[in-house]
């Protein structure tokens, strides 16, 4: 599974601000699929990745990113989701 999109934080951030984004799966974290920005000024933009292994041992399966930190805005993000046999 990949994961990128672009972020910045609100006009309103008050600094230094911490974006950290996770991947879960059925509302469980994956461990080591996580990464994380600290942002220092209002004009500022990150684009942030994560690449992780996932086993799905039942379907369905929910995938998602989480964040945490603080509130952001966000765009051109885009999850991939290989599957291997």
């Amino acid at each position: 599974m990949t994961f990128h999109g672009s972020f910045a934080p609100v006009s309103t951030s008050t600094f230094p601000q911490s974006l950290l984004l996770t991947l879960e799966a059925d509302g469980n974290s994956i461990p080591g699929a996580a990464t994380e920005h600290i942002f220092y000024g209002s004009n500022e933009m990150a684009t942030l990745s994560l690449i992780a292994p996932v086993v799905v041992t039942s379907t369905p399966t929910v995938l998602q990113v989480v964040s945490s930190g603080g509130t952001f805005l966000y765009s051109s993000t885009m999850m991939t989701i290989y599957k291997i046999d």
